[in-house]
Formats: C-alpha cells, structure tokens, sequence
C-alpha cells in the first residue's frame, strides 16, 4: 500500500473516532471543581501543599480559600458568614468553568464543608479530612461555661463585645480573646459547628468522603457514629481510614481522594 493511501485510510480513521469521542466527552459536562479549606490555624498554601496541587494535576479546578479560622485571621467572622465565603469560592470555579461543586476541608473545614452542605445550596459532593471541632461532642463539654456566658452576652445585647473564651486545637486548651457572638457561633453545640446535626440534614442526593487518619485520636474519638452513621443512606458514601495523623491525613489521603471523586462524582 502507498504511503499516500495509507495517509488518506488514517486520517479517514481519525475523523471517525473523534466523531464517535468528541460527543462522548462533551456529553460528560464540564470540569469538577473543588473548595479545598484548611483547618484551624492553617492557612490556604498548606492545603495547595497537602492536596490542592495533586488535585489540579489530576485535573480538578481548584479553590484554597483563606477562611475565618486561618492562623492570620483566627477568628474574624463567624460560622455564617464562612460559609457565605464558601459560596464566593464555589462562585469563583463556577466562572472558571465548573459544573460540579465539591466542597472539602480539613480538621475546622470539615466540618465547615459538611455544614455547606447542610445548609447552603446544592452542591455535588463533600470530602472531610480528619474532622475536627466538634462542639456536640463530649470533648467539647469543658466550654459549657464560655458557651454560656458568650449566650448571655448575646442576649443582653452584648454579643459585639470581645472577651475571653477557651478554646482548643491539637489536643491543647487555651484563651482567646473574640466577639461573644462569634465565639458562640463556632462553639454553640446545637449550631452550625455540630457535625452530628449537620449529617443528618445533608441530602440523600449529596455523596460523602469521609477520611480519617489511623494516628489521629481526634479523630478516633469521635469515632464513625459521631457523623458518618448519621448521614443519610447513598450507597456513594466512603468512611476512608489512611495511615497518618491529624496534620498528615490530607496528603496521605490524596490518592483515596482522586479515585473517590472519579467514581463518585465523574460520572
């Protein structure tokens, strides 16, 4: 056969394949794209660092938003108007070209991402990385009494005054000084924060990875039947234990990640 015959079989044999591919992918729809939040303290490079670029790499668009909780800015806003900052970063992918929201976090959050889900809008899936702060839990109890003075200042028309509160990170207890109504946002064991009720609000529709870390005791206390077991039944749910602690689980759970959204959420 001539070279000039095989050319024109070929370039036959393209055309045809990439009329039977090309509809396929479009018919895939756009990109995932995916709200990546740190925990306590962190800050938005960290979580590039941990998982944010492995995910661009894979081909997810990406947003690292720095949230209330973040080592600078620790705590300037209160839980309600972190998860309005989570609509601005879901906005922002959507204009890239997202048509599929995800919204994850680690330690603080996970639990921000969970209550996303619960009370903000639909959204496509949510990943929580060794969940952490947890005010509905029994670790939680020793801040009854910063709870309620913060309510108390709230109902005698003081919630705009700053006090001290305790507060908690990494398995160590100190004071802060905050606004009574912010403290009491984040700290309120039936508000935004409680994980247990969150789960229980988010849709049956809305997927969830849930990764904890075998060298976490955050974690591990909390235990699957803190949140997990209360989320409603989709068979699309994973409770995902990797070998690392509090601060590692997002890079070690990387990969557990990437497969769990090509599955889940990549149909």
């Amino acid at each position: 056969m001539s070279n000039r015959k095989w050319i024109g079989i070929s370039a036959v044999l393209c055309i045809v394949a990439l009329s039977v591919l090309i509809p396929a992918f479009c018919s895939s729809g756009g990109q995932i794209g995916i709200v990546l939040m740190h925990g306590k303290t962190g800050n938005p490079e960290s979580m590039a660092n941990a998982a944010g670029h492995a995910l661009q790499k894979a081909g997810f668009l990406v947003e690292t938003p720095e949230m209330p909780w973040s080592k600078g800015r620790y705590i300037d806003k209160g839980f309600e108007e972190a998860l309005n900052e989570i609509d601005q970063a879901v906005e922002r992918l959507r204009k890239k070209g997202a048509d599929r929201i995800v919204v994850a976090g680690h330690s603080m959050g996970a639990g921000a991402a969970l209550a996303y889900a619960a009370y903000h809008g639909k959204i496509d899936a949510v990943v929580m990385l060794a969940p952490g702060h947890a005010p509905d839990s029994p670790g939680y109890r020793k801040f009854q009494a910063d709870v309620a003075k913060a309510r108390m200042m709230i109902e005698s028309g003081n919630g705009t005054q700053v006090a001290s509160f305790g507060d908690t990170n990494g398995g160590t207890s100190y004071e802060r000084y905050m606004k009574a109504s912010i403290y009491f946002s984040y700290f309120n064991p039936e508000g935004l924060g409680a994980m247990s009720r969150s789960a229980a609000l988010v849709s049956a529709d809305i997927p969830v990875l849930y990764v904890t870390g075998s060298l976490d005791p955050l974690t591990a206390n909390l235990g699957k039947g803190y949140a997990f077991d209360r989320l409603p039944e989709n068979k699309r749910d994973r409770y995902v234990t990797v070998n690392a602690d509090h601060l590692g689980t997002p890079a070690a759970a990387v990969g557990v990640v990437i497969e769990w959204l090509n599955e889940a959420v990549k149909q």
